[in-house]
């Protein structure tokens, strides 16, 4: 059984020299057609952010930074990455150019050495962010601030855990999980308007724990990774649902952990972190259907994928 640090996720397996291409990352201009991944590689609690193409060549370092770096997302135009970090050494919020140039500190207001960053996600103008801040083992917020750390503003505080945010491109709603409390297997994804303003709508009401929710930028599907026993059971599996709470598919089913679902630009693929019963998880990809899943060469030890529009 895949054993996790829970904020980690699955951001796991120690790096090797083999892997230490570099530091060079992508982004250097180059056409990008078919976009291009980003995702978290190493074991907690030191983890570095790569890049690489969808069938995973090309592979590089985007920045050779100490500690963890987690949860990166690709800015909507694709010239910037935020993403969670302990480098300075606590929690942060960061972004970062693909090549690893022009980092620089968002926020890390209120974060310290064990409570940060609990999902990212880009305003569709690239302007702003909304990130889930952990604040205790039972209690998270959503904030919105701007990428040079301005008006930072609470627009989710409802009790519970709220995390994993993700804003829709097609409309600017926002989807989210909430967890009732620490470790509770009592989980639900809720969807707000684009005001992020209440009333908000419960889409996946299921016993367990209901995480990693993102839009479909092709349709009103939501997938997500969803255990029916909760935290402590880890046999996650890959969901899709509509947002009003229809046409819920299965698309894994099987005795290992499937989490950090992620479609691709056009809505027809997916990629996601499956635990490969080493301790580690590697990406796979497979149709927005559930079919043709597949290994991507050379994407081991990898997880919390994220993939960019064309280029």
């Amino acid at each position: 059984m895949l054993t996790l640090d829970r904020r980690a996720l699955l951001t796991v397996a120690a790096l090797t020299a083999a892997l230490a291409l570099g530091g060079c990352g992508g982004g250097s201009g180059m056409s990008e057609p078919d976009g291009r991944l980003v995702f978290a590689r190493g074991r907690y609690p030191d983890t570095e952010l790569y890049t690489a193409r969808p069938d995973g060549s090309d592979l590089r370092r985007v920045a050779a930074l100490s500690g963890h770096q987690y949860s990166p997302r690709w800015s909507p135009d694709g010239s910037l990455i935020a993403f969670g970090s302990t480098h300075e050494p606590t929690h942060g919020l960061f972004i970062i150019r693909p090549n690893g140039t022009g980092l620089r500190r968002v926020t890390n207001a209120g974060m310290t050495t064990t409570h940060g960053v609990w999902g990212i996600t880009w305003s569709p103008d690239g302007r702003w962010l909304v990130y889930g801040h952990w604040q205790t083992y039972s209690y998270s917020i959503l904030r919105r601030v701007g990428l040079d750390g301005s008006g930072p503003t609470t627009v989710v505080d409802i009790g519970g855990e709220s995390a994993w945010p993700d804003i829709s491109w097609r409309d600017g709603r926002l989807v989210f999980s909430r967890q009732r409390g620490s470790w509770s297997p009592s989980e639900v994804l809720k969807v707000a308007p684009p005001s992020l303003a209440p009333p908000y709508t419960d889409v996946f009401t299921d016993y367990g724990c209901a995480r990693e929710c993102r839009w479909s930028p092709s349709s009103d599907d939501i997938i997500l990774a969803h255990s029916p026993g909760g935290w402590a059971y880890e046999n996650f599996d890959i969901f899709v649902i509509r947002s009003d709470g229809s046409n819920r598919r299965r698309l894994t089913n099987d005795n290992v952990q499937d989490a950090d679902p992620c479609f691709s630009p056009d809505g027809s693929r997916i990629v996601w972190a499956r635990a490969n019963g080493a301790g580690a998880a590697d990406l796979w990809m497979m149709n927005s259907d559930g079919t043709a899943k597949t290994a991507i060469p050379g994407l081991t030890e990898c997880g919390q994928p994220d993939w960019s529009r064309p280029r």
